[in-house]
């Protein structure tokens, strides 16, 4: 593989240095400003291809914003140390509309020893597959502990809701049953009630209606 020293182009009378940045006609130095001499490697390193402004613009100044008339001056000055013209030239060809072509016969044996430019690779044309991730799915974290559920054991005792009603027809039904214990136990009792006298220890149930139409009137007076 032919070494960066060993680039050299030979076109007409003229070589072309680019490791040293010489450029010799019948061997004698040339004086060419950095940026033409940088567009006149750029052309000669792609004979015979047309070469856009906007391509030498983005090669030559890639971080600058010139406009086409920087690449038309690099152009004038080169033709002029050349001795080449825009008509007829022999180095640096014109396409209209499309830009500038190194026309001029290089020397085989420093072509040969020249390093071709890599070309750009085209890149593959995108695949119609969905790319799918790499990516596993995240596991999900086991519930707190305090978030989980107990789970009732068919032991457990089972509790059932008393309403309000019941609570209060069982302490309406206490209360009777309390009063009339004691209206029986108490000297003197059996003439004031006109029912026969009960044995102590004896449970007295009153009529269920009769304590209901009692539970209902004592409700409503709490509402009100």
């Amino acid at each position: 593989m032919p070494t960066q020293a060993a680039e050299l182009y030979r076109f007409g009378e003229f070589v072309l240095h680019v490791s040293d940045g010489r450029l010799l006609k019948d061997g004698h130095p040339v004086a060419l400003a950095p940026k033409p001499f940088e567009m006149l490697v750029y052309l000669v390193r792609r004979p015979g291809r047309v070469v856009s402004k906007q391509e030498l613009l983005d090669a030559l100044w890639p971080d600058i914003h010139v406009t086409e008339d920087g690449v038309v001056q690099c152009i004038v000055e080169i033709r002029k140390v050349l001795g080449d013209r825009a008509r007829g030239s022999h180095f640096i060809e014109t396409i209209p509309r499309r830009g500038y072509s190194f026309v001029g016969h290089l020397d085989e044996e420093a072509e040969a020893a020249a390093p071709r430019p890599a070309e750009p690779v085209p890149e593959p044309p995108p695949s119609d597959a969905p790319a799918f991730s790499a990516m596993r799915a995240p596991v999900p974290a086991p519930p707190d502990a305090g978030e989980r559920r107990v789970e009732s054991s068919p032991s457990m005792r089972r509790v059932v809701p008393v309403g309000p009603r019941a609570l209060v027809f069982a302490l309406l039904l206490l209360v009777v049953g309390m009063a009339l214990l004691a209206a029986w136990t108490r000297p003197g009792g059996a003439a004031a009630v006109t029912q026969p006298r009960v044995a102590p220890g004896t449970v007295v149930v009153l009529p269920l209606d009769v304590l209901e139409q009692r539970m209902d009137a004592w409700i409503e007076a709490q509402a009100r």
